[in-house]
């Protein structure tokens, strides 16, 4: 059974190594993290865009992460990323790490692009004020 799991032949939860669990952890923490953003933060980012007056003018990209709907779409690719990883189709190891190494690098690109789009419009306010 120990080598079924070290050779990544188990299935389902129970084949996961430590260093699986580690990066699924992150993935998963990587996905609510972008939920929060998506309740919590971005409505409050928005509001402040339309307080200032200033939400027709906004990036392209600010406007499609301040879409509602976009930092729960965004929640679900490394969520689907590890629904892959899991598929119980007698994967080998490298395919199982793949899609959990794939979920956690596209929750971070998630929470990288929605902080640094809603921050961009500030970014060009000082830039404008600078110059």
């Amino acid at each position: 059974m120990v080598a079924e799991r070290d050779q990544g032949a188990g299935r389902g939860w129970g084949a996961l190594t430590a260093g699986d669990w580690i990066g699924a952890v992150i993935a998963l923490l990587t996905a609510g993290g972008l939920v929060l953003e998506g309740a919590l933060w971005l409505p409050s980012w928005e509001g402040m865009f339309r307080d200032f007056g200033s939400s027709a003018a906004l990036p392209g990209l600010t406007r499609v992460v301040l879409w509602t709907p976009f930092a729960f779409l965004a929640a679900g690719l490394p969520l689907a990323a590890l629904g892959l990883a899991l598929l119980p189709r007698g994967r080998g190891l490298a395919w199982r790490r793949a899609w959990i190494v794939g979920g956690f690098l596209l929750g971070l690109a998630g929470l990288g692009l929605v902080e640094w789009a809603v921050r961009l419009p500030l970014w060009q306010l000082a830039d404008a004020i600078s110059t």
